[in-house]
């Protein structure tokens, strides 16, 4: 509330509401007394205190990431429940993959660790400009932008392969890094799949196996985020030896097959029929 046109402001700090007592003078004119002194009042105003302006998106530099693509959705500007302009700004990552947004050319980081989708509120402040409020500390903001997470990009190459019959091929790349083991051998009576020091399903003549890129690590794993990396990747194609024999059935040892000592029962009628056991 103020007096006079502004010369007495009744308030020391703005409220909500503000209430004040005048009283008669002798002289039958209106008067108010503030720290002791006494001032004759003539005019009364209420004066809003102005809390912020109108902004506009066009004020917001929003940039691209170049690594990634990714950029700022905004939404447009509308008023928010303090009466304030505000928008919402979104940087979505994308599936399996993680990262930031950033103010003011990298000077403000709104997240306090990375994220898949990252949404933040600005206001408009009332010099007009938008402002983010983090930990207490509103900053101007008049740029914003999405950091993707650096990533460490997997290679099989460091994977070290064993096989006699047939060498693992490795399929199926897809964009986040992810590959899929295969083991064929269009040959072989059964063949077996050795990922590290587990052994995979067995299957007739091939068998894949997906690997999974850990990008925090560079390498893969038989499940996404595992910490236990994959060092080997093994396929064992079982080829029984075609002998003729009389009634009943035989066991032979085999040590070269790919893998260690594997056991095929071979019938005399039928030959080769099931793999008994490979493993390390």
């Amino acid at each position: 509330m103020k007096f006079n046109k502004g010369a007495v402001n009744a308030d020391t700090t703005p409220v909500a509401i503000s209430t004040h007592t005048l009283f008669c003078q002798d002289n039958g004119i209106f008067g108010f007394t503030q720290n002791g002194i006494t001032t004759t009042v003539t005019e009364i105003t209420c004066s809003e205190l102005k809390k912020c302006a109108t902004c506009k998106l066009s004020q917001l530099s929003l940039t691209t990431d170049p690594e990634s693509g990714v950029s700022p959705a905004p939404t447009n500007p509308i008023p928010g429940s303090n009466g304030c302009t505000e928008m919402t700004v979104t940087c979505n990552f994308g599936e399996a993959f993680t990262g930031s947004m950033k103010f003011n050319q990298g000077a403000v980081n709104a997240d306090a660790a990375p994220v898949g989708v990252s949404t933040h509120t600005l206001i408009c402040q009332k010099d007009g400009t938008f402002g983010f409020t983090q930990n207490g500390v509103t900053t101007t903001v008049t740029e914003v932008a999405c950091k993707k997470t650096a990533t460490i990009k997997c290679d099989s190459s460091y994977i070290t392969q064993e096989t006699t019959f047939t060498a693992p091929q490795y399929i199926n790349v897809q964009p986040n890094g992810d590959i899929t083991a295969r083991c064929e051998d269009p040959l072989a009576i059964t063949i077996g799949q050795y990922i590290t020091d587990e052994p995979d399903t067995s299957g007739t003549t091939l068998i894949d196996t997906p690997l999974y890129c850990n990008p925090t690590t560079g390498k893969y794993s038989i499940v996404p985020n595992f910490p236990t990396p994959v060092t080997r990747v093994q396929c064992c194609s079982f080829r029984c030896p075609l002998l003729t024999y009389t009634g009943g059935s035989m066991t032979y040892d085999l040590s070269n097959d790919g893998c260690p000592v594997g056991v095929i029962r071979c019938n005399a009628n039928t030959g080769p029929v099931t793999l008994s056991v490979c493993f390390f």
